[in-house]
């Protein structure tokens, strides 16, 4: 499994927890996890994290916090809501007058400055998924287009697209999921370090089309959303701390959190290597301390921090 196979139907997969040396669950910690994890075979990898994580949800919090998965799936049957709907902003600027093509342009645009890399031009908008892997697709000529295969095309239109998603031939890329999760019905995103910054950049580029579509409410909307991106993966992660023995030091999460909630933020959080040691977050202090980006970028304005 990798992360271009995880929704891909080439199983069985189970739960092994092994090292490089092909060693099952070498450690007590890992011992101690596969012993919690399902036994059972699951036909793809996505299937086998969304029922673990149902698992230790239930061993691990209390039954007053529940638990609600989204998978790669779930976004395609919402965004084929998007376009089966005769009301849809998504299907009617996105998919006519050159919409998407014009933010192709603005995401080349991008990449040619000193936001390069934040929003990798990957795939345009959707994968097509094969038996072991997804593939990237190029918008040529109306068509989605795979470039490794010449039997992979789809038409670009609202109802093609939509049928594609259906039939688990396509998937969303981060800035369709992103779009319907959270742009558009103005829903605060927690994410790692870098969505703080990708996240708002998918914001400026969705203003862009919404401005361009002539949407001047919906664009008054995005200008009322307040700190929509904020960090809030691996915020607790004190200095040479490690997951496993933290859960079972503290038996539950309640008293993990409550135990962290005694600290500084400054120790709760440890060394931000996330930040310090990640080469792109490097080159934005660069580009901040040589005034090159700034607060009052006009990339910036949708960041809801401006």
């Amino acid at each position: 499994m990798d992360g271009s196979s995880i929704c891909c139907s080439n199983g069985p997969f189970r739960f092994a927890l092994t090292n490089t040396a092909g060693q099952i669950a070498p450690n007590a910690a890992a011992a101690d996890l596969l012993a919690h994890l399902p036994s059972s075979s699951f036909s793809t990898a996505a299937e086998a994290l969304k029922t673990a994580n149902i698992v230790l949800w239930e061993q691990k919090f209390s039954s007053a916090a529940k638990l609600l998965q989204l998978d790669d799936f779930d976004l395609a049957d919402l965004i084929a809501d998007h376009l089966d709907s005769p009301t849809s902003w998504l299907a009617s600027a996105f998919f006519a007058d050159g919409g998407a093509k014009h933010m192709l342009q603005v995401i080349e645009d991008l990449n040619c400055g000193p936001w390069r890399g934040w929003i990798r031009p990957t795939t345009d908008f959707f994968w097509h998924v094969g038996r072991d892997r997804i593939q990237p697709l190029r918008l040529e000529d109306g068509l989605l287009r795979s470039a490794s295969s010449v039997s992979v095309s789809v038409e670009f239109s609202a109802s093609s697209i939509s049928r594609a998603l259906r039939r688990r031939l396509l998937l969303p890329n981060m800035f369709m999921a992103f779009l319907v999760l959270s742009i558009l019905p103005g829903i605060r995103a927690l994410g790692g370090c870098r969505q703080t910054v990708y996240l708002p950049l998918m914001r400026y580029l969705a203003a862009i089309a919404v401005a361009r579509s002539g949407d001047r409410t919906l664009l008054g909307d995005l200008r009322k959303d307040e700190g929509p991106s904020l960090w809030g993966h691996r915020v607790l992660r004190p200095v040479d701390a490690d997951a496993f023995p933290e859960m079972e030091r503290w038996t539950t999460v309640e008293n993990l959190l409550a135990a962290y909630s005694e600290m500084p933020l400054i120790l709760a959080s440890g060394d931000l290597a996330s930040f310090t040691g990640d080469t792109i977050w490097g080159s934005m202090s660069s580009s901040l301390n040589s005034g090159t980006i700034g607060p009052a970028s006009l990339e910036w304005v949708w960041s809801g921090f401006a």
